[in-house]
């Protein structure tokens, strides 16, 4: 695979930004733009890259970004974030003037 992919990929999995990545692995936000119009890099802005590329943390788990898929992801969790979502679907059910009470009796609050 080339090195263009490579960086691609790498940023595809880790929600980076290709300016971002050229500004972390050799100084550069232009890195990436620049090696898409042709620019080759020298032996050792490419042995920068490689090791950045080899240190890289492993990709985050991926956030949910709906309201409803926000949801499912916290009735997934513990026991107390299923507790504060049901709470909040019922103060949602019932009227937004009791959502406050509703979560304070499902922190155990009350």
């Amino acid at each position: 695979m080339d090195l263009l992919q490579t960086i691609a990929n790498a940023c595809r999995e880790h929600g980076m930004a290709i300016s971002k990545f050229g500004r972390l692995a050799v100084g550069d936000p232009r890195f990436v733009i620049d090696l898409r119009n042709g620019r080759a890099p020298r032996p050792s802005t490419l042995e920068q890259v490689k090791t950045f590329l080899a240190n890289m943390e492993r990709p985050k788990p991926r956030v949910p970004r709906s309201r409803g898929e926000r949801h499912r992801h916290l009735e997934r969790g513990t026991a107390g974030l299923a507790g504060e979502m049901a709470a909040h679907r019922r103060a949602m059910r019932t009227g937004s003037a009791r959502l406050l009470a509703a979560i304070r009796l499902a922190r155990g609050e009350a």
